[in-house]
């Protein structure tokens, strides 16, 4: 008869199953040219936030003050993050042109650099994987596995499976209904609230599927413990 893992090897596995899933892989080394797009598009973004909350708060009070500059001052305010959005725009295209140009130039290099940094980044669980007892791996891989499907099959019920549609096609979909909807009067008093909550299904699809593509390497890493090591 096998043995039986025992609690405190489970939970060893455990640990170590968590931290795979949750850590960050470092991300890629930005070009001078890159960080300092980065650096200004996040000062754009905080100065953005910070005047359409201020305007905000001056539309509040020249509205219960009854105030006019103070309204006119709001506006202003609105303006201006607008202006600086319409800069935060240019910049995120600015941002993306060395993504392109690599992409052109050396098409491959973005895959390599992810199937080099996963490697790299593995190798700690791995070994820490390496100590644990193969039994434990078994049974933990077992009950992960499971759930990773059970989540899957629980999204899919919810909004389907959004990977096989692709997120743009569906929100093209989506277009396409609530157009078709706003043309019945009778339906504008519910279509509105219908075509926000299928949107909200869709970013939450499109939440859960970065999250399985975590779950399914972490699946793939303790298989391949499991075949390493027996």
């Amino acid at each position: 008869m096998p043995d039986t893992p025992s609690q405190q090897q489970i939970d060893e596995v455990f640990d170590i199953v968590k931290k795979a899933t949750t850590d960050k892989r470092p991300e890629r080394q930005l070009t001078k040219y890159e960080k300092a797009l980065e650096t200004f598009s996040k000062w754009l973004l905080t100065h953005q936030l910070m005047g359409f909350s201020l305007a905000i708060i001056l539309a509040g009070l020249s509205y219960f003050l009854h105030d006019t500059p103070l309204a006119k001052t709001a506006s202003a305010t609105v303006t201006l993050s607008q202006l600086l959005g319409v800069a935060l725009s240019l910049v995120v295209i600015a941002f993306s042109v060395p993504f392109f140009h690599r992409l052109l130039k050396t098409p491959f290099s973005q895959f390599f650099h992810l199937a080099e940094s996963s490697a790299t980044f593995n190798l700690q669980y791995v070994e820490r994987l390496a100590t644990c007892e193969t039994a434990a791996i078994r049974y933990v891989l077992t009950c992960y596995e499971g759930e990773r499907i059970a989540f899957e099959k629980r999204c899919g019920i919810l909004v389907g499976s959004i990977e096989k549609i692709g997120f743009f096609p569906a929100l093209a979909g989506l277009g396409t209904l609530s157009i078709g909807l706003s043309k019945l009067s009778a339906m504008q008093s519910w279509a509105n609230a219908l075509i926000f909550l299928i949107l909200a299904f869709y970013i939450l699809s499109t939440a859960a599927f970065a999250m399985t593509q975590r779950q399914d390497r972490v699946i793939s890493l303790l298989k391949y413990c499991l075949e390493t090591f027996n």
